[in-house]
């Protein structure tokens, strides 16, 4: 698969034009996975479960908590610090938010909303071809 980023709405709209060109008959059709109104806000799944404007240091006290069942019913360990004032410090510390999440954190992060718990993360859009 050949990932194409697309810096603007302008350039994803050409590379999806090229895309669907390069397409001959026997391809299947191009799906889109996102909104279906572009006058839809933008929210991520954590807004959507109404938790809206939860502090992060909230979040990942709850994403450290349901950790060690996640490791044990999925079999994987996941190298994230557990919730803790030094933790919950840095959040506040501008320095060490600014190098924030680690990718640990962010895989592990990514991993539970792939699988549906709700997250303050919201992806960009991104053209593929198969």
């Amino acid at each position: 698969m050949q990932e194409i980023e697309a810096s603007n709405w302008h350039v994803f709209e050409l590379e999806l034009e090229k895309l669907r060109k390069s397409l001959d008959r026997r391809s299947s059709p191009l799906l889109f996975r996102g909104q279906n109104d572009s006058n839809w806000k933008l929210n991520t799944t954590l807004d959507r479960s109404g938790r809206a404007g939860m502090w992060f240091s909230d979040y990942y006290r709850l994403i450290a908590d349901v950790k060690p069942a996640v490791e044990t019913f999925r079999n994987v360990t996941w190298d994230v610090p557990d919730y803790s004032l030094g933790v919950s410090k840095s959040f506040q510390d501008y320095d060490e938010f600014g190098r924030f999440p680690s990718g640990a954190l962010y895989r592990y992060m990514v991993y539970l909303r792939h699988h549906g718990f709700p997250s303050p993360l919201l992806l960009r859009c991104r053209v593929f071809r198969v």
